[in-house]
């Protein structure tokens, strides 16, 4: 249908028209940033060249305008000048989807305020709605380029919500648009969740068919108040519809909790107390049931963790995680090398109190190479881990974590996690966006933003090393725990935070065992390693950038984390 109204309406225009080859666009498809003299068209283009013969010289949008330059093709993602009196536009197509949001209020991280959205596919589908819209993220905040999360109003003033269903994505009321700043190539995020999809499956998606471990992301381009902000990642959440959780009364209901900083509970490496009357407990926020907060559930999981006997541990951790999630998420982890999903972008679910506790992976944008910050690292080395992988990593009995973490990774390889399939993954959405000519209106939309098109190829190959590097590291015997709680190996470090030198003492160790000892930015790179012996090692960090760094001590009977601030 979309087909023959573009070509009834343009060959006709076409056809008056002949001889200047002139093209009417329907408003639906046109989107204009006057002040960024910028215009992007999200109609089939194939279908517009259908439209017109010979050179085509002018575009009616609101107004007429002339081409620099007569065209006998249009072509997505090309750029084209074009003139409305004495000024000139820069003309981009594109078959993304656009939206549009306006909204006479000011845009702050809490509370939502409303706007008018209007979501348009280039087959013409147009979505309007009502729209509640703030600032989301943390330290992304900072960025220039803002994310948003945006909830569906019934009404004007946010007393009602309606669920809505975009993109063939979930139906709900709740979204968020993933600004992807601080990558390079925008496409980790949406490469990682991707990834993930064909990885695992839910274990009780037999009791709940449409529960997803996961979220879908779409590209979509945004005009803002009718200026051109770029590309962003249109999200569904992760919350208890996503997961379906249990609903239930009389005890029988699930719970959500989202990590948010590299804090010992978050890394299961012990547990504080914790206080009933707030909904943050040591790095991590309480997301549900929503009508109560009680964390001794939680509490009880991380010092179990973090305090049991090997003997406890070993025999009870099955009971209390979803082992076949474990070896997903760990595997997951350190294909990613995603350093921030440790411990601080992670949520915690389970379906019911009668079932054991998952992993849910979020904020995947440090991942393939790259950090938090968006800088990338060739280093592909080194197994990601936290206090509850470090005790998995020496579990060997018989199917225990690392024998089903082989079995498990010998499949994936052939499968998924097949050199090929990752990067084809990571190909397809860097093909989508260079297509649509996406990466030069980001310069453009923002000029401190840089495409290198070396880039790609360094990712491609930091995969191919990433996951041979993986092959060696999970074929490896097993080496069974032996002495792992932190408490027998005494470890002195001050001051915390330093400016300049931090003082590491050692002391109750059997023997003198040589222990290695490795510095971390909370990039995941490794900064510095050393072997030490003696009782006290002093380092100099005097040259390192103010910020938080991980400390790791190992030896063939003790592992040691402490979380070091440099601060001057």
């Amino acid at each position: 249908m979309l087909r023959l109204f573009f070509t009834v309406v343009f060959s006709i225009h076409a056809a008056i028209n002949c001889f200047a080859a002139h093209l009417l666009i329907d408003e639906r498809y046109y989107n204009i940033d006057d002040s960024g003299r910028l215009i992007l068209i999200n109609a089939e283009v194939s279908v517009l060249n259908q439209a017109f013969s010979g050179q085509l010289s002018q575009l009616y949008l609101d107004d007429t305008f002339t081409f620099d330059q007569p065209v006998a093709e249009l072509v997505t993602g090309k750029q084209y000048v074009i003139h409305r009196d004495s000024i000139t536009y820069r003309l981009y197509f594109t078959e993304l989807p656009v939206i549009r949001l306006s909204t006479n209020h000011t845009i702050v991280d809490e509370p939502r305020v409303y706007s008018v959205f209007q979501l348009r596919e280039s087959n013409g589908r147009v979505t309007n709605a009502n729209m509640g819209i703030e600032h989301r993220g943390a330290y992304s905040l900072n960025y220039p380029k803002k994310s948003y999360r945006l909830e569906c109003w019934a009404d004007t003033a946010g007393r009602l919500t309606r669920d809505i269903s975009f993109l063939d994505m979930r139906s709900d009321d709740d979204w968020n648009l993933n600004a992807m700043y601080n990558e390079a190539l925008r496409f980790n995020g949406k490469s990682a969740n991707e990834l993930w999809q064909h990885i695992h499956q839910i274990h009780y998606h037999t009791l709940e068919p449409s529960a997803q471990n996961g979220i879908k992301l779409r590209y979509v381009e945004l005009f803002l108040n009718d200026r051109y902000q770029g590309i962003y990642a249109l999200t569904e959440r992760v919350d208890r519809k996503q997961l379906q959780l249990k609903t239930t009364d009389a005890g029988m209901r699930g719970e959500l909790y989202k990590t948010f900083d590299h804090s010992d509970a978050a890394r299961f490496l012990g547990a504080k107390p914790y206080d009933n009357t707030s909904e943050i407990w040591d790095g991590i926020e309480w997301r549900y049931p929503d009508d109560q907060v009680d964390w001794e559930n939680l509490y009880q999981l991380v010092r179990k963790v973090a305090k049991a006997s090997n003997t406890d541990f070993y025999e009870t951790y099955p009971y209390d995680f979803e082992k076949s999630n474990l070896v997903d998420y760990f595997i997951f982890l350190n294909v990613l090398r995603g350093f921030d999903n440790t411990g601080k972008n992670i949520y915690i679910a389970r379906y019911d109190q009668q079932l054991p506790y998952f992993f849910v992976p979020w904020d995947l944008d440090g991942t393939f190479g790259a950090a938090w910050d968006g800088s990338f690292s060739p280093y592909y080395e080194n197994i990601l881990s936290n206090g509850l992988f470090q005790r998995l990593w020496q579990d060997c009995y018989p199917d225990g974590f690392m024998d089903q973490l082989q079995n498990r990774w010998t499949m994936l390889r052939q499968t998924v996690l097949e050199e090929a399939f990752v990067k084809n993954i990571l190909w397809s959405n860097y093909q989508q966006l260079l297509a649509n000519g996406v990466y030069e209106r980001e310069s453009i939309a923002w000029p401190e933003f840089s495409y290198n098109a070396r880039h790609i190829q360094e990712v491609l190959t930091w995969v191919d090393n990433r996951l041979r590097y993986l092959d060696r590291e999970f074929s490896k015997p097993c080496v069974p725990a032996g002495v792992v709680n932190n408490q027998n190996l005494v470890v002195a470090v001050y001051p915390n935070p330093t400016r300049d030198l931090f003082y590491v003492e050692l002391g109750n160790r059997v023997g003198q065992e040589v222990l290695q000892l490795s510095l971390f930015g909370m990039n995941g790179q490794e900064i510095l390693r050393r072997d030490v012996q003696d009782a006290r090692t002093v380092l100099s960090v005097g040259d390192l950038p103010d910020g938080m760094y991980l400390l790791n001590i190992n030896g063939s009977e003790y592992t040691y984390h402490q979380r070091l601030i440099v601060a001057r």
